[in-house]
This record gives C-alpha cells, structure tokens and sequence, in this order.
C-alpha cells in the first residue's frame, strides 16, 4: 500500500503537469479536441506511473535522498534524449539505436504526438516531411497500441519491483 501510494501521488504530479500544457496548447497553435484531451490525459498518466514506478524502485535501493536526486538527475536528461522527444529515431546509429529501444520512454514519444497532433497531421499533404516514427523492432513496426503494451508492460514490471524493493528494506 506504500509503494503504490508513493507511486500514486508522484504520477498525480506529473499528470498535473501534463495538464498545464494542455492549458498552454491553444497559445502555441495546437487545436485541441475534449477527445484528444481524456485521450492524453490516460496516456500520461500510464507513463507517468511507469516512470514514478522506477524512480520508487529505484530510490528505494538507495540510502540517500543526496544518491537518488543524482542518479535521477543523471539518467532523466539521456533518456529524453534518447526516447525521439527531440529528434527522429529511424536514422540513429547503430549502437544508438539499441539503447534507443530499450529505453522505455521512447515508447511513450509516438504515442502521445499521434494523439496530440492527430488533427494537424490530417492536413498535412501525404509529401509532407514530418512523419510520426515508431520504434522499429528487427524490420517489424510497433503500432501505437503495441508501444502503449510496452509501457504497460514495463510500467507493471516497474510496479512489482518496487513492491518487493520496499519489502525487503521494511
């Protein structure tokens, strides 16, 4: 019951958060439809339990608070890096693309944009460079709801192990 409240309250956070660009979308040219809205809010509030499931997971192995804001801060900058928030993911080199794909944010980067942009993107003429891009695994591309599996999956990975870390430092 702790963990998942710890778990809980720190998604709660980053679903308000979330909110708040919802608020700052019509100022930034971004139409945005009640739909895309309830749709989104699900979307971040799965990936932010899966992330606050790896931070208690993690923040419950270490001994400090000083540890865990250092190991935090050190590992949130490269994994957004690396999830495609900020560049395309479909011409990375080679030993970029295998941590690429095992960083579970990037599942959650074409999901979200898909849904957001959903509107824009039906205007756009079939030419036009911007493209969504989801992660490719061996040749085969992941669906939208097939990455939302994979945050699922690792979001309830996420959830387990930290359960059983608090456990055992009970």
């Amino acid at each position: 019951a702790i963990c998942i409240g710890k778990i809980t309250g720190g998604a709660t956070v980053s679903l308000v958060n979330g909110i708040v660009m919802f608020v700052m979308a019509p100022i930034l040219g971004i139409d945005i439809t009640l739909e895309v809205v309830a749709k989104l809010i699900g979307l971040i509030a799965l990936v932010s339990f899966m992330l606050t499931g790896l931070g208690v997971a993690l923040g419950s192995r270490l001994r400090s608070v000083e540890s865990f804001q250092m190991i935090s801060q050190v590992a949130i900058m490269p994994a957004m890096f690396l999830s495609g928030i900020f560049f395309p993911i479909n011409n990375v080199p080679a030993w970029m693309d295998v941590i690429v794909k095992l960083n579970p944010v990037t599942y959650a980067v074409a999901p979200i944009r898909e849904i957001a942009l959903s509107e824009q993107l039906k205007t756009l003429p079939a030419d036009a460079p911007f493209q969504i891009t989801h992660v490719d695994w061996f040749g085969y591309t992941l669906s939208t709801w097939e990455e939302i599996g994979v945050v699922v999956v690792f979001g309830a990975a996420m959830l387990t192990i930290a359960i059983r870390a608090i456990r055992t430092t009970e």
